[in-house]
């Protein structure tokens, strides 16, 4: 937004009597007179680079041609010199667009990469992503754990679970396994629990009005007390699923203390065995932020709210200043981080731990036949003939398929999720070989697909898979590749020579770089990619020539 257009939404909302949104920020939070202002602009453009991607130094490159910033405290993201959504010529938009979906990188707010940060996801960690959709932090906390962990990543909604799990395949992230439950009763995970969970809970948004003007208008004061007890609720679950010295962190992008620090403060009062960590906010920089409220007004306009709402009435003394807020100002909107710790090292708070007797209790569920299972003999049979005996012991442990659709997932989600015996509670045992008690909608990364003429190898999954397979795979110069990208089309000779492959899947390595292109042979050489990885393509190996 222009400062024109923040000027013109400032005048809409200091006119309208229906914004109530604008006293209670002066009137009940003390707000600076500056803040309505502030409010109204539009945030710059984010984006946080795809650090696994081959292209991840070329994008790095292109982002800094546009005069992009690196942010100080996050080397993957970046600012750029211009409003959201108003890049300076309709060129340099499409090339964003493109490294958006073909996933190199993520359009992104910057303050909604923090909470991944605070949460220190590791290589082989179990990780949940409580609230997950629409899926940025999701693949964020999978970049951060080199895509060498599990992140199961939860959304109740199942239109909304299918944009996560578009999301994790336009990344083509492994680690990630997408799961449809209501997080206040999600499932019991295996023992021990989860190592780290992130809570971005639902919230009224009261500080995203710089991208989403239409908050000034739909905020009413009580939503913010039917947020509360649903993010207490979802909290308090997630301090249950949590491992013993597990991490938990809590985030929202409002500025309601009742949708913030009374949640921390009374889930901290019914799990007393979490601890509330300070954050360390002093390498923020360029982060408009401060440490939270331990006292809070509450509007006059709320009814009857409940004592987890009121600052006087909460009690306990809990050093609140230890949550992080963000004001709407300079790159980012408002946002609010707390971090918190198990010290339950017992695990007996963990909804995890299988009890003495297991043998004794009655058998749960085991594999459903929609779910993702593993491969069978015959299909790495199958695969070994068509692309490898290194495909198939790629996939000898974490290989899955449903329906028509082969899978790769992580040695951590098989072993640690999967095959394991969990406690579903009430008196059943779920015996492991089976991702119940979890609904997994979506396990992994698709790495091929069953066609007429074989196994397709799947765009999304080549990433991980392609360093697999030695079959089918033919390396061309750089030109060669630029060519077929090109002409999308070519004669099998332009490319291949006399070599003359079978009909259906192949792939073409580009000499010198780790890019693989997937085609069709026929009776001509056919691009199995679309329009926008094509354009990225022939943009990431020209600027590679150049250099």
């Amino acid at each position: 937004m222009t400062t024109d257009e923040g000027e013109r939404r400032l005048e809409e909302i200091q006119h309208d009597p229906s914004v109530f949104l604008l006293d209670w920020g002066r009137d009940v939070l003390k707000l600076p007179r500056s803040w309505p202002e502030i409010a109204c602009e539009r945030l710059p453009e984010t984006i946080r680079v795809q650090r696994l991607h081959p292209d991840a130094d070329e994008v790095c490159h292109l982002l800094s041609s546009f005069g992009a910033e690196r942010l100080s405290w996050y080397e993957d993201g970046w600012v750029l010199p211009w409003a959201r959504q108003r890049p300076p010529s309709e060129k340099v938009g499409e090339i964003l667009r493109r490294l958006h979906h073909t996933g190199r990188a993520t359009l992104q707010e910057a303050a909604s990469m923090l909470p991944p940060i605070f949460l220190k996801p590791e290589p082989g960690q179990v990780i949940l992503d409580l609230c997950a959709a629409p899926g940025s932090k999701t693949t964020q906390i999978a970049e951060m754990a080199a895509d060498d962990a599990v992140v199961i990543a939860n959304e109740p909604n199942r239109g909304r679970s299918n944009m996560l799990a578009t999301n994790r395949s336009r990344l083509g992230h492994r680690s990630v396994i997408v799961t449809s439950s209501d997080g206040r009763h999600y499932p019991r995970l295996p023992a021990p629990g989860a190592d780290a969970i992130l809570v971005d809970a639902p919230c009224t948004g009261t500080g995203t009005t710089r991208k989403n003007p239409n908050v000034w208008w739909t905020w009413r004061p009580n939503h913010a007390l039917r947020m509360h007890r649903l993010q207490v609720d979802l909290l308090i679950r997630a301090a249950h699923l949590v491992k013993g010295g597990g991490r938990l962190v809590y985030s929202t992008c409002s500025l309601d203390p009742i949708e913030n620090e009374a949640v921390v403060a009374e889930v901290l009062r019914r799990c007393a065995w979490l601890d509330l960590e300070p954050i360390d906010h002093t390498n923020l920089s360029g982060i408009a932020c401060e440490g939270g409220m331990n006292d809070w007004a509450v509007s006059p306009n709320l009814r009857n709210p409940p004592p987890s709402a009121i600052a006087d009435q909460r009690g306990g003394g809990v050093p609140l200043s230890r949550t992080l807020r963000l004001w709407q100002d300079g790159y980012h909107g408002g946002f609010f981080v707390a971090s918190l710790v198990s010290t339950d090292e017992s695990g007996s708070n963990a909804r995890g731990l299988i009890p003495s007797g297991v043998d004794e209790r009655p058998v749960g569920s085991g594999p459903t036949p929609f779910e993702p299972r593993p491969l069978e003999q015959e299909e790495h049979a199958r695969l070994a003939e068509e692309w490898g005996d290194e495909a198939s012991a790629a996939l000898a442990e974490v290989g899955m398929k449903r329906g028509k659709r082969w899978f790769a997932v992580t040695d951590v989600a098989k072993s640690s999720i999967h095959d394991m015996v969990t406690d579903g509670g009430k008196g059943v045992l779920h015996p492991g070989q089976a991702w119940a008690p979890l609904r997994v909608e979506h396990a992994g990364v698709t790495v091929f697909k069953e066609e007429k003429y074989g196994l397709r190898p799947v765009r999304e999954g080549l990433r991980w898979m392609a360093r697999h397979l030695v079959n089918r795979i033919t390396f061309v110069p750089r030109e060669a590749a630029m060519k077929l990208l090109q002409e999308r089309q070519v004669d099998i000779s332009d490319i291949l020579g006399d070599s003359i492959p079978k009909i259906g899947s192949h792939l073409i390595g580009v000499e010198g770089t780790d890019h693989v292109i997937p085609v069709f042979v026929n009776q001509r050489l056919s691009l199995m990619v679309d329009d926008d990885e094509c354009q990225t393509l022939l943009l990431m190996l020209g600027s590679e020539h150049h250099d």
